[in-house]
């Protein structure tokens, strides 16, 4: 037997591997966070970070509001939406704790 036949199995097992760990991304990161702009809409926020963690809205004769938080074990990232669009943004580092 061709010895490519041999070795097909570890090949396949390698690249679903990889594939994997692709789709596994954290989704609390800088290199997301950097992607969240002012004025993005939170429909668009929820594709980069997937649903908050947390979420707390407030509706006012005509004017909505929303502050989401993500946390992964090292990081906080707080999003202000205001009326469905980024207001602000805050990326925040965990401290370690002994």
């Amino acid at each position: 037997m061709p010895a490519f036949f041999l070795n097909t199995p570890r090949l396949l097992l390698a690249i679903l591997v990889a594939l994997l760990m692709v789709g596994c991304t954290e989704p609390v990161s800088m290199s997301n966070y950097e992607q969240i702009e002012s004025g993005m809409t939170e429909a668009r926020v929820y594709d980069i970070l997937g649903e908050p963690d947390s979420a707390d809205s407030i509706d006012l004769g005509g004017f909505s509001g929303t502050l989401a938080t993500w946390e992964s074990r090292d990081a906080v990232i707080t999003i202000q939406i205001f009326n469905g669009e980024v207001w602000g943004k805050q990326y925040a580092t965990k401290q370690a704790t002994n």
